[in-house]
């Protein structure tokens, strides 16, 4: 394969009006892909978009893409496709920076899907009596200790409830006293009340019957 370059003017405003306001420069940056990799008869994943062309195609915003651009297109012999803005040279650094991304995310795939082997294989392979023996005294410890914090959740919530048994008898006994006693006030006040006022009737009647003595007598 040769090197081949070509200069395109792509329209775009046909394309990213299929598609609503909020993602319009997304499906102009689709529409040039698809364009390219159907006039340099290639994949859509071969193809590089170059950074002053991305600036060019988000220059207004998502929702207003230029409605054409001009592009200078070069392939090379593996047969990757780089586009960039007409008169501006295209930035080789981007490809790298994409590559070892690209790596990056492999290696990390990688170390995974070997964890996750080793895993199922441990997983597989009989344990040995060794193994076996830990794990139920792990288990016996562990149950130990449940037992323990449950036997001492049972006394907190005795003593809790004795404390509140003796709160209670406490309370009622004061409640129980300060009623009678303001009764017994209460009445003891009534039957004073009482006798006062039956001598002081007692002392009128008699002044009375003095005094109509007196009325006869002068009579």
């Amino acid at each position: 394969m040769e090197k081949t370059s070509r200069v395109y003017s792509i329209p775009l405003r046909k394309e990213f009006r299929k598609v609503p306001r909020y993602k319009r420069a997304k499906k102009a940056v689709f529409a040039v892909k698809t364009f390219l990799a159907k006039h340099m008869k290639s994949d859509i994943a071969q193809v590089k978009i170059g950074k002053f062309l991305n600036l060019k195609l988000w220059e207004n915003g998502i929702k207003n893409p230029p409605a054409k651009v001009a592009i200078h297109v070069e392939k090379e012999e593996d047969g990757v496709i780089k586009a960039e803005l007409f008169g501006r040279k295209f930035d080789d650094s981007v490809i790298k920076v994409v590559k070892a991304k690209s790596e990056n995310k492999n290696d990390i795939t990688n170390k995974f899907k070997e964890l996750v082997t080793k895993s199922q294989s441990d997983t597989s392979k009989p344990f040995s009596k060794e193994k076996m023996k830990e794990t139920a005294e792990t288990d016996k410890v562990s149950k130990e200790k449940k037992d323990e914090k449950a036997g001492k959740t049972e006394s907190k919530k005795n003593v809790s409830k004795k404390t509140d048994e003796k709160k209670g008898t406490k309370s009622v006994k004061k409640v129980d006293k300060k009623p009678v006693s303001v009764k017994n006030k209460n009445s003891e006040k009534k039957a004073d009340n009482k006798k006062n006022t039956s001598k002081t009737s007692s002392k009128k009647a008699a002044k009375k019957e003095k005094s109509v003595s007196n009325k006869d007598i002068k009579k």
